[in-house]
């Protein structure tokens, strides 16, 4: 519902900025939760989750990892990587430049919301976005740079041990290592266990199914982890093809649109950091279960549904400036 309801209620560009307004506040007060959990201390809620539990996940042997007032570490960690994504490349396409440095200051300050978050799927956000975006410029002149930048990025945390001292460095740098990583060889082994019965089963054990199965059941002990597992465990190959083939829509959609429909310059490179920021997140579901969790879900389709509405929004801004 989120597409249709943004269509039909935030149709105009200003409705556009306001979201944008809206997602940084809610950006930074995350980060402002996480620095208190950080430097202050956990409150008396937060430390009863913990000792229910979810310090097992969160208080570990390389160090703690922070979750803000989200659900879990992951869901902030994909998250703040999504923010820093998008703010990073709308700062650039903005006229106020006061606007201009706020943005720049919460994606830098997503991105270390991003490191302590301790997430290391969320790290492929940054890489994967920003890897769309220099294609979307169609620019060799952001091209060549972007993908040497990448490049150089991704020798740091794969080939070197610099900075390794560091905590939230050396979780970042597992990431690059998933393969040799126990959750990593812990969800092969849990996702082969689905394939026997999934088989038998082209749309799924059905809508709900998955999280709250009971002994017996298909999924009864096997968690889901990844989004796209999710999916393609509720409704089979056949909803996990549809589900895809709307992400692909949208891109291809999106894409055409930055590159051949849409004038207003300020308006592209918003809709290129939408398009980025969903690049990325997409990505990061085959790793963590991001698409359906609040409020990652819900954010990423109302991106979406500006993404659909870009021509719209541009002949908005035409006939404005005429």
């Amino acid at each position: 519902l989120f597409p249709l309801l943004t269509a039909v209620l935030f149709n105009r560009y200003k409705h556009l900025k306001l979201f944008l307004i809206a997602v940084s506040v809610l950006t930074l007060l995350a980060i402002a939760k996480a620095l208190m959990q950080k430097f202050i201390g956990f409150d008396p809620a937060e430390w009863r989750w913990l000792h229910e539990g979810g310090s097992s996940t969160h208080i570990i042997y390389t160090g703690t990892r922070y979750f803000s007032f989200f659900t879990d570490a992951a869901s902030f960690g994909c998250a703040m990587g999504f923010a820093m994504v998008v703010f990073s490349i709308v700062a650039f396409y903005v006229r106020s430049k006061s606007l201009r440095l706020y943005f720049l200051v919460v994606a830098l300050l997503a991105g270390y919301g991003m490191m302590i978050s301790g997430t290391r799927a969320a790290m492929i956000i940054p890489f994967v976005g920003y890897a769309f975006f220099i294609v979307l410029t169609k620019q060799w002149k952001v091209i060549a740079p972007g993908i040497v930048l990448i490049l150089c990025v991704f020798v740091f945390f794969k080939y070197t041990y610099i900075g390794h001292g560091n905590n939230e460095i050396r979780r970042m740098r597992s990431a690059f290592h998933a393969t040799e990583d126990m959750s990593y060889k812990v969800r092969q082994a849990n996702q082969a266990k689905m394939r026997v019965f999934m088989k038998e089963q082209p749309f799924g054990v059905g809508i709900g199914k998955a999280k709250r199965a009971e002994p017996g059941d298909y999924m009864y002990g096997l968690p889901t982890d990844t989004s796209l597992v999710f999916v393609w465990v509720e409704t089979g190959v056949v909803g996990l093809i549809l589900f895809l083939i709307i992400f692909v829509v949208t891109f291809v959609r999106g894409t055409y649109d930055v590159w051949f429909k849409i004038e207003n310059k300020r308006l592209r490179g918003i809709l290129s950091a939408l398009l980025a920021g969903l690049a990325g997140m997409l990505a990061c579901s085959y790793g963590n279960e991001m698409l359906q969790q609040f409020p990652n879900g819900p954010i990423v389709y109302i991106c979406m549904a500006f993404i659909f509405m870009g021509r719209t929004l541009d002949k908005e801004l035409s006939s404005e400036s005429t």
